[in-house]
């Protein structure tokens, strides 16, 4: 037997990683024909709009990204940006995300509107831009990133 919070960090996974165009449409529309309690987890109507959309039409269809953001905050009680943000600094953290790559991700993220990433990251985005290497700003950004974690997991 699956364990069911293990299967719903799964499915959060899936969405999220959709819904920030890391997983590609085609991968994710078979996954989500192949899951077999998607429907019990999303709720019959989120997944039937979900199973309607053309994946076939265009590279990032905006009805999936629509059911995934109601979807997300109403039937699996998370927020999207949050666990993107999580994501992003788990991945600086375990150097699986460059340093640059998630500080330029984390800024763009705080200019479109999530003011719980702390500002310091977009001056982190810009001089690792400009840097050749990241060693003079990667114990500064990893103690911040630790921080926003700790932060975000309270």
């Amino acid at each position: 037997m699956i364990n069911r919070e293990s299967e719903l960090g799964e499915v959060k996974e899936k969405l999220r990683n959709f819904y920030f165009k890391i997983t590609d449409p085609t991968e994710f529309e078979k996954w989500v024909y192949q899951h077999e309690s998607l429907e019990g987890i999303l709720g019959h109507e989120l997944y039937l709009k979900l199973v309607s959309v053309d994946f076939s039409r265009c590279k990032f269809p905006k009805a999936a990204a629509d059911v995934i953001c109601v979807a997300y905050e109403q039937r699996l009680n998370g927020d999207l940006f949050r666990d993107r943000v999580r994501d992003v600094l788990v991945g600086m953290l375990e150097g699986t995300v460059s340093l640059r790559d998630g500080c330029q991700e984390l800024w763009k993220y705080q200019l479109e509107g999530q003011r719980f990433i702390p500002i310091v990251f977009a001056g982190y985005a810009t001089e690792l831009e400009n840097a050749e290497h990241e060693s003079f700003y990667r114990d500064r950004v990893l103690v911040d990133a630790r921080d926003l974690l700790e932060k975000l997991s309270t």
